[in-house]
């Protein structure tokens, strides 16, 4: 079995090679021979199984643009009908696609940085949109 884990953004690393040699890297270079160390190997072990836990289980996060298409998706294949002219209903099915999702929680500045596809911003002058003009 190797090993191969890395911590501290590359500083320190942690080999154990096809033959058991466990060996910890500092800045790349060689800086102790761990063999027999059972208590590197079980931390470094741990380390490399949680972070494929991780990866497995708990992929990244949604970027914005994915949740807004993921959430439009989501409406167009449900068997119920939502009705958009309804702005309660729509914010009760956008807080459960964000909680399902586990996005965070909407600040109350939000609307500081909302531009519509029409041009119009949300909260004109304010955040992201004090240097855009309302138009119409």
């Amino acid at each position: 079995m190797t090993l191969d884990v890395m911590i501290e953004n590359g500083k320190y690393r942690v080999i154990q090679d096809n033959e058991g040699n466990l060996r910890t890297l500092r800045y790349g270079e060689e800086w102790r021979d761990c063999c027999g160390d059972n208590l590197i190997y079980c931390l470094a072990a741990e380390v490399e199984r949680l972070r494929e836990q991780i990866t497995t289980h708990c992929p990244d996060t949604l970027n914005p643009s994915e949740a807004v298409y993921g959430f439009a998706a989501w409406l167009t294949c449900r068997n119920k009908k939502t009705v958009m002219s309804d702005a309660a209903s729509i914010v009760e099915l956008v807080k459960q696609f964000c909680k399902v999702n586990s996005l965070p929680e909407v600040s109350e500045q939000w609307p500081n940085n909302l531009i519509h596809p029409s041009g119009e911003v949300a909260v004109p002058g304010v955040g992201h949109n004090n240097q855009l003009k309302r138009t119409g």
